[in-house]
């Protein structure tokens, strides 16, 4: 219902906590990896065109060994803004700079 109100065409599906093992190779070929980094600038966002994994950290964050792994497994780092989020909040702000970023390459016309 939200999705027809805002004249979406998709819905994010937003899934609960994994273990990191299992993160790291589940986006299939071709998704972009992209793992969010608290207390920096908001920039570095690509607009991918194709399906996108965000992976929001726990709780204080990511640890140096978790953020290894993920650069390791070839996931880009993007931020937040300089300001530390709780998880949920993360979430959706992950989403909507996503989606903001998108919009502001290919303009996405409202449904009629």
């Amino acid at each position: 219902e939200a999705a027809r109100q805002s004249e979406r065409a998709t819905v994010p599906t937003l899934a609960g906590p994994e273990p990191l093992e299992a993160l790291l190779d589940a986006p299939p070929e071709g998704a972009a990896r992209l793992v969010a980094w608290a207390r920096q600038d908001a920039r570095g966002w690509p607009a991918p065109d194709a399906e996108a994994w965000i992976a929001v950290g726990p709780e204080g964050g990511f640890a140096p060994a978790e953020l290894e792994a993920f650069d390791r497994a070839g996931w880009g780092r993007v931020s937040l803004g300089a300001h530390v989020l709780r998880v949920d909040t993360a979430a959706v702000c992950a989403v909507a700079l996503l989606r903001a970023g998108a919009e502001l390459v290919a303009p996405e016309a409202p449904a009629s």
